[in-house]
């Protein structure tokens, strides 16, 4: 019988409950163990729609409690140094969804600590995985358009601020 991979995720919002929570659970490698939110009418809605029995308002708590093999961090930007850092202190690996941390400063720490600790730790690249990213790797590898020497990307997004976020067009945040 193979091990399951124990997941906990910490952020209860849009991003978990849309993307990372639905892929966890596809995920026949996976159990999501534990989840953790500071609004804890949000963290009880998202648990028993996902039927995650284990909840927490405290992340250390979850840390501490929680037998965690990867900690999927889910939250605003600004928390991400802090939670990485936690999770690292304490052996967990680690997926977090971008950006990363929001200074090169907290990068190096973060890498410097998760290289000592030998945890695996890194930011969700999920668009790497979609099939047309794929086929225009494989087109690229093969040189079937020849050498790329020039890319000009138009992306055009009129969704405006997202309204999941109360803290996404503050620059403190």
């Amino acid at each position: 019988m193979r091990k399951l991979v124990n997941v906990a995720i910490v952020g209860a919002g849009h991003i978990a409950e849309s993307f990372h929570l639905p892929a966890w659970i596809k995920n026949k490698d996976s159990k999501v163990i534990s989840i953790c939110d500071l609004n804890s009418k949000r963290l009880n809605l998202v648990s028993k729609k996902f039927n995650i029995r284990s909840k927490y308002l405290d992340l250390k708590k979850m840390i501490k409690n929680e037998n965690i093999d990867i900690l999927n961090i889910c939250t605003p930007p600004y928390l991400h140094f802090k939670q990485v850092k936690l999770a690292i202190k304490k052996g967990v690996n680690v997926l977090v969804e971008k950006p990363f941390v929001t200074s090169k400063k907290n990068f190096e720490s973060l890498k410097k600590k998760s290289n000592i600790k030998r945890i695996i730790c890194t930011c969700a690249l999920h668009q790497r995985f979609r099939p047309v990213s794929i086929n225009i790797k494989k087109i690229l590898e093969k040189k079937i358009i020849g050498e790329i020497y020039y890319v000009n990307i138009i992306k055009r997004q009129f969704r405006g601020i997202p309204r999941h976020s109360s803290v996404f067009s503050e620059k403190k945040f």
